[in-house]
């Protein structure tokens, strides 16, 4: 039997949670799903831990039903709000010429620590974007070569710990304890990104119901992540304000708008505000005036994000991902914006008894995740090197590694670390360079 993995997705107005198993071949298997909605976030904060707790134990309840089994791992998605990432570059010596993964942990962990945070932040990925062997620039995978000197080009994401503490208390309310937090974007594209998407570059853009995250993936890693403070939910408080409509009419207004689109009708019948009980006309002009300026306005505040990026003209497509993408007019509008790229609306990677739902993107990243689809290496949320044939032994651990601030360590002494229970077959150069030579020849 594989490894079962539980990905918790705990957005502003739902919880998903999708239990899967690795499967021998590297794939996946959905075993159960569930969505709930629950307003949960709300500018990047948890309202109410206990509710919370509520919510998530429901839904992880009814996962586990559909299952009819337990899990192994629980990784949980953190929202992009507030969290900051740097570049950072590290170089360590190798004593023996030979660069295993040894080394490659050595000189990410050491990255890991000269990435300087504040205080109140805690660091979940180191994200390599390119390694350096002697002279050698702009290598990809270092694994098996030779050479005195190893560099390393990564970016590091960090989160504040009040969120993480508080998204633990909540998942600990449920009952469970979380064994890896993941940006909620970076498993959006995990989910969604096609090989291709990933080589040429793309930018993920996953909509809620009150947040957008964006991340930018070229060549074999992240690369910038951003966050904006709008969502779905502004076109719902849109369409009350200007339309004179309760707040829950106007959602349903939201959310009924593509059919009644499809169909040809031409009007709405909605309840009018402070009077539920009667009824007025709207117009289907109307409705679409209000949705397409606030959606405008999103895509324009994540172009302007783009270009700040400085990888606006390093990429190749916009993927836009999340509940919000099934309004109608939501990819002309997108096209309308960023007309110098291709512009996709993308659910998730179509598995078995997985909706094929952009809400459920998120959710299917973080399995997918767990069973080993990440970048070629990283240091994940507990600072352990992860990479696929690590993860198939399910043995590689923390190394005991000095701060950079230890001064029984000097600045140009090697840094000496002890790795616990290294698979053997980690150490085995040619399999891995062989491996990972197929894995990146379309780059």
């Amino acid at each position: 039997m594989g490894t079962t993995y539980l990905g918790i997705d705990i957005g502003s107005t739902k919880v998903c949670a999708i239990m899967a198993e690795k499967l021998e071949d590297g794939g996946i298997k959905i075993l159960g799903e569930s969505i709930q909605k629950a307003k949960v976030f709300e500018r990047g904060s948890l309202t109410d831990i206990e509710s919370a707790s509520k919510v998530i134990k429901k839904v992880v309840n009814k996962v586990k039903d559909i299952a009819g089994k337990g899990y192994n791992r629980v990784i949980v998605a953190v929202p992009g709000y507030g969290a900051k990432s740097i570049d950072s570059k590290s170089n360590i010596n190798i004593p023996h010429n030979d660069i295993s993964i040894d080394e490659l942990n050595r000189v990410m962990q050491v990255a890991y620590e000269s990435a300087y945070m504040p205080s109140e932040y805690q660091k979940i990925h180191v994200l390599p974007c390119m390694f350096k062997v002697d002279e050698q620039e702009h290598v990809k995978n270092p694994l098996g070569m030779v050479g005195n000197r190893l560099e390393v080009s990564a970016r590091v994401i960090a989160v504040q710990k009040s969120l993480l503490d508080n998204i633990k208390r909540a998942v600990n309310g449920a009952g469970l304890n979380i064994d890896n937090y993941v940006l909620s974007g970076y498993a959006s594209s995990i989910a969604t990104l096609t090989e291709d998407e990933k080589a040429l570059g793309a930018c993920v853009i996953d909509i809620g119901a009150t947040t957008c995250n964006m991340v930018i993936h070229l060549g074999n890693s992240l690369r910038y992540n951003d966050f904006l403070d709008l969502g779905s939910f502004n076109i719902t408080k849109d369409l009350s304000k200007r339309l004179h409509i309760p707040i829950e009419g106007a959602e349903g207004l939201k959310i009924s708008y593509n059919k009644v689109k499809e169909a040809g009708k031409t009007e709405f019948f909605a309840p009018k505000l402070g009077d539920n009980d009667e009824q007025q006309k709207v117009s289907i002009e109307a409705v679409e005036a209000t949705i397409g300026a606030r959606v405008m306005e999103i895509f324009n505040f994540l172009s302007d994000k783009l270009t700040k990026s400085g990888f606006e003209n390093r990429i190749g497509s916009i993927v836009l991902t999340g509940g919000y993408t099934k309004l109608q007019c939501v990819s002309n509008l997108a096209n309308d914006v960023f007309p110098n790229f291709t512009v996709r609306l993308a659910k998730p990677k179509k598995i078995d008894m997985l909706p094929h739902d952009p809400s459920y993107s998120v959710a299917l990243g973080l399995v997918m995740y767990g069973s080993g689809s990440y970048t070629p290496y990283e240091l994940d949320s507990k600072k352990v090197m992860r990479h696929k044939e690590a993860d198939s032994q399910e043995s590689f651990k923390v190394a005991e590694f000095p701060k950079l601030s230890d001064k029984s360590v000097g600045a140009k002494d090697e840094m000496q670390f002890i790795a616990k229970e290294i698979p053997i077959s980690a150490k085995n150069g040619n399999f891995f360079t062989n491996f990972w030579d197929k894995l990146f020849n379309i780059f």
